[in-house]
């Protein structure tokens, strides 16, 4: 990895020291004084951390579905550091997690970008996405990009809240970044932190094992096609596998471990889920791929619009693109009508955006089956959203099994998840955000449209309260 200048490092840290004090201050100044008591999920966490920092670690409220990672770094604090628990602190302790996911995510946006450099030219043209050396160079991009990352609303929204979101992004992002270094020991290690934040990370920990997997195949093909007497590609996997495959499995040894472990915890829980498993079964929800892909659109609109001014500036390019969504539309809204589901809590709870989105789009407040009509209109959309996604990975100038594998785990991701909820996609869509590059431009753009977004929802937020159904003051949140 591509080492960070001096001016750079400093630079870095100046930005990451002024967002955790403009994050502080909102927190203190602005939250505390509105929001004083717990709020949604807080209702649950607050309590259970205070229960950890009391060293009453056998107590647990059975509606608390996840691990108890964020419990444990809020213990560890009060045990070490003598920090008090109160909602306060709690939060706080979010607000540092926060301005840590910029101080990484400049790191990993920076060393990706850096490694990229000497292939814009040639393959930026190809993928209808403005390169980095076109954009400005390494740092400046880097700074914007992972400030416009560490800004996307979703994680924003809920740097000031005791929320598992941001702890568990954090240690997404930090693992991903030590394999990155090749620290092996270290990503594994992080990566259990942040199975113990949410278990569903167990994804992202097996995503980043195959990558070494996949890199270590790569070069292997890379240096045994120059061969003169060449074999097959067949041959050369086999090879791989006979030659290298122990070493690989070495390096990978601890996040072996992780995985046996997170099997063995399964085994003696009877599912995945902590508590609440009436309303957090695992379903075959197909559906939720395609809110996603729409969802990215959502949130890249200036991407959006460089990918449709690539399309279109080329006839053969735009009939292959409408042809694909004439073919694959129909096939789509047959999926998403036999395999959607619609949760009992987006039909009931409007203190979430996505109650009054669905209510809009799909008409839920009359039934709670989605008419195959609505997939058919929206079937398109969600194509071509499809496309622009395989574009952006397209152009993060990684390998036909990279992409796959990002691929198959935002699957994974998602796909069991009963409950249609914008936070479940916050690790694919920072994972995905970091991995394509883009125009210094469309940075700027996006970066300014997270920020009236932010500002539009936390002024929602503190506000407009209102009176919900339990007859208790409610906040609208993401």
């Amino acid at each position: 990895m591509e080492r960070i200048s001096r001016y750079s490092a400093r630079l870095h840290v100046l930005v990451t020291i002024l967002l955790f004090t403009l994050v502080f201050a909102l927190s203190i100044y602005v939250i505390t004084p509105n929001v004083p008591q717990p709020y949604m999920d807080e209702i649950f966490h607050v309590p259970q951390a205070k229960r950890y920092c009391n060293f009453e670690l056998l107590e647990w409220d059975p509606k608390i579905t996840t691990l108890p990672g964020m419990y444990l770094v809020s213990a560890i604090n009060r045990w070490t550091a003598r920090v008090s628990c109160s909602i306060e602190n709690l939060r706080l302790q979010n607000v540092v997690m926060y301005a840590c996911c910029f101080f990484v995510l400049f790191r990993l946006v920076f060393s990706l970008e850096s490694t990229r450099s000497d292939d814009v030219d040639d393959e930026g043209k190809e993928s209808g996405v403005q390169g980095t050396r076109e954009a400005g160079g390494g740092m400046m991009y880097a700074l914007i990009k992972s400030l416009r990352i560490v800004l996307f609303p979703l994680l924003f929204s809920f740097s000031y809240l005791y929320y598992t979101d941001v702890g568990s992004t954090l240690f997404v992002i930090v693992s991903y970044l030590s394999f990155k270094s090749g620290n092996f020991e270290w990503s594994a290690l992080f990566s259990t932190i942040a199975v113990l934040y949410r278990q569903t990370n167990i994804i992202w920990a097996f995503w980043i094992a195959c990558l070494h997997l996949v890199n270590s195949l790569t070069l292997y093909l890379q240096s045994t096609a120059s061969n003169k007497d060449k074999k097959s590609l067949l041959k050369r996997i086999v090879s791989f596998v006979r030659f290298n495959m122990w070493q690989v499995l070495l390096d990978l040894k601890w996040f072996a471990i992780l995985g046996a472990s997170f099997v063995l915890f399964v085994l003696i829980n009877g599912g995945i889920v902590v508590g609440d498993r009436e309303n957090h079964e695992v379903i075959l929800h197909v559906t939720q791929i395609f809110y996603y892909s729409a969802f990215v659109v959502l949130m890249l609109p200036f991407h959006f619009i460089g990918y449709l001014k690539w399309v279109t500036n080329d006839r053969s390019r735009l009939l292959q693109v409408l042809l694909l969504v004439m073919v694959l539309s129909p096939i789509v809204a047959i999926i998403a009508h036999r395999f959607s589901h619609i949760h009992m809590f987006i039909l009931s709870d409007n203190r979430h955006f996505i109650f009054y989105i669905w209510r809009r789009l799909f008409h839920i407040h009359v039934t709670p089956d989605i008419p195959l009509k609505y997939f058919a209109l929206y079937s398109p959309v969600f194509v071509i959203s499809m496309l622009f996604i395989l574009n952006l990975l397209k152009s993060s100038h990684k390998s036909s099994l990279w992409i796959l594998s990002y691929v198959l785990c935002t699957c994974l991701n998602l796909i069991p998840l009963p409950l249609i909820e914008f936070r479940y996609f916050l690790v694919p869509f920072i994972l995905l955000n970091v991995s394509f590059k883009s125009s210094i431009a469309q940075e700027a753009a996006t970066l300014v449209y997270y920020l009236l977004i932010n500002a539009a929802t936390l002024y929602l937020f503190i506000y407009r309260p209102f009176i919900g159904p339990d007859e208790e003051e409610a906040r609208f949140m993401w």
